[in-house]
């Protein structure tokens, strides 16, 4: 059993968050690690029980700050490749969005603090808390709902069955809901069997609730393949410097028409398939490349797919402004363009300065990251199939 000691070190104060910090990590690292998230919290519920709740929130941002830092970091690459600012403003950006996402942990240590997970109203009390706050920060603002507890679990983990009933949410609930039993099982400081046997009760329920869901599956609509679809992803792996780079926009298009041709080769079947291209893959606009648009009628044509890439556009209001787009564009095999979609979840400082138009020195700061968002998408017709794109940033939600 964990003995509960009243302290204030420094070592009582950081080792539960860095801890829980480090197992998240882990868990959101690679896909072999995904079980850590099972106990991943209870660290840090040992080291804010015997804290104050102030305290516990300061712990809390400690641990979400340390998680998303390590776990967010590969942006700062992205941000100074869309944004050409300085490194040092770069770290300081990534700081901040790991300050503000931490908040969430700081919160949910708090209510940890003034409500321990020492009972069964408690447990799930704090585990619909947290549920909650992972909901929140997906909304709140421009919404940033990376890496919810669900998330970590691997794909082919059985606990995944609960997605279509309850989402991402339903699999955060139940992690965290089985990190606060397992806290408060091992918690138990006065060998009180009937507590046992209450927290033994409490993990059996998700349990037994898996087993139904796992007899139930079957019910799961199937996949009809009656109408196959070939869909052929092309990456040709161009650094970000020379994608953007005017000099290297013939050679860079040339790849993709080889890598696409070769996959069209391989097609046994006469029905047209779907090769898809990167997110501006067409690195200028596409009203303004002629030689682009020759070239992709032509190479539709040629190989009989359909083609999905991605382009920026714009389009002129009646006041003669202009509005830019991150947009992916369907062109049929007879090379027609046949439908649009203008990316509606942008990213902060790639691609929009938030509250620019409240501090214009921003806009300054951040060059180029003037994207306007698009309106609500509608499905592209493809034969007998609806296609829904999403862009990049807007996977996650």
């Amino acid at each position: 059993m964990i003995k509960h000691q009243p302290g204030s070190s420094l070592f009582v104060i950081l080792a539960g968050p860095i801890c829980t910090a480090f197992l998240l990590h882990l868990a959101f690292s690679s896909s072999r690690f995904w079980p850590c998230t099972w106990f991943a919290f209870i660290p840090l519920c040992w080291s804010v029980r015997s804290q104050l709740p102030g305290r516990a929130f300061i712990q809390g941002i400690i641990t979400g700050f340390a998680f998303y830092y390590l776990n967010l970091f590969w942006i700062t690459n992205s941000i100074r490749n869309f944004s050409a600012l300085p490194i040092p403003i770069t770290l300081v950006i990534m700081a901040l969005l790991a300050f503000y996402l931490s908040l969430y942990f700081g919160f949910f240590s708090f209510l940890l603090a003034n409500n321990p997970p020492t009972s069964w109203f408690s447990i799930l009390f704090l585990a619909s808390c947290w549920t909650l706050l992972e909901w929140l920060r997906g909304n709140l603002f421009v919404g940033f709902p990376w890496h919810n507890l669900g998330t970590a679990l691997s794909p082919g983990s059985p606990f995944t069955l609960l997605l279509p009933y309850g989402g991402v949410y339903s699999l955060s609930f139940v992690i965290i809901y089985t990190n606060l039993a397992l806290y408060s099982l091992i918690s138990n400081q006065d060998n009180n069997p009937l507590m046992v046997r209450r927290i033994i009760v409490l993990l059996a329920v998700p349990a037994l609730y898996f087993l139904l869901l796992a007899g139930s599956h079957t019910g799961i609509a199937s996949l009809d393949k009656s109408l196959p679809l070939k869909v052929s992803i092309i990456q040709p792996n161009i650094p970000q410097k020379e994608k953007w780079n005017p000099a290297y926009r013939q050679q860079n298009f040339t790849i993709l028409e080889q890598l696409s041709l070769e996959t069209a080769a391989t097609s046994t079947s006469e029905i047209p398939h779907l090769v898809i291209w990167p997110e501006a893959s067409l690195p200028d606009f596409f009203q303004d490349a002629p030689l682009f648009r020759e070239r992709i009628s032509v190479l539709t044509r040629q190989g009989n797919f359909y083609l999905l890439a991605g382009s920026p556009q714009y389009d002129t209001d009646s006041a003669g402004k202009h509005h830019y787009f991150n947009s992916a564009l369907l062109f049929s095999p007879g090379g027609k363009l046949i439908a649009s979609y203008d990316k509606i979840k942008l990213v902060p400082f790639g691609e929009f300065t938030p509250m620019a138009d409240y501090f214009p020195f921003l806009g300054k700061m951040v060059p180029g990251a003037d994207f306007s968002a698009g309106s609500p998408q509608k499905p592209m017709d493809l034969d007998n199939f609806s296609l829904v794109p999403s862009i990049c940033f807007e996977g996650i939600f």
